[in-house]
């Protein structure tokens, strides 16, 4: 019995071996991690990803694709001149004070690397001009955090 199903098996896979794609992906453009500060102004900077893709079909036109990438993503953050941050604190005497601070030419640069692991629908159309879709998510894995900060 496990012979007929290992066999079985492995007919399968060689049927639908066939069928899978392989594909590489390259992506230049404005990458990096958005995010809200008070009183600043985060942009996003020049980045890029690399990977490799390996799509199993559905049908004709449909598929799941996954793979494995590796990319770059830059953010910038500028605090505007004179903006003032405040927060209330209390000592180790316990007597409360509020702690003021006032921006002035802050700017801070955020970069990390990252392992991609995509896992997404993808729809072609069929004809001479094929047109490719893929919808879904790509859980990235950070690696080689930098974060600059000047005063």
């Amino acid at each position: 019995m496990i012979r007929i199903f290992a066999t079985g098996s492995l007919l399968f896979f060689a049927v639908s071996a066939g069928a899978q794609e392989f594909g590489i992906e390259l992506n230049a453009g404005m990458q990096g991690v958005q995010y809200k500060v008070d009183q600043a102004s985060p942009k996003i900077q020049m980045g890029g990803s690399l990977g490799l893709n390996y799509l199993f079909p559905f049908g004709k036109r449909w598929g799941l694709l996954t793979g494995l990438s590796g990319g770059y993503y830059h953010t910038k953050t500028t605090i505007s001149n004179g903006a003032l941050f405040s927060s209330n604190e209390v000592d180790g005497t316990g007597s409360a004070f509020r702690y003021n601070a006032k921006a002035n030419g802050y700017e801070e640069t955020n970069s990390f690397y990252s392992a991609g692991i995509p896992i997404m629908l993808q729809y072609h159309s069929l004809g001479k001009t094929q047109w490719y879709l893929n919808a879904g998510t790509k859980i990235l894995i950070p690696f080689g955090v930098k974060t600059k900060a000047s005063v």
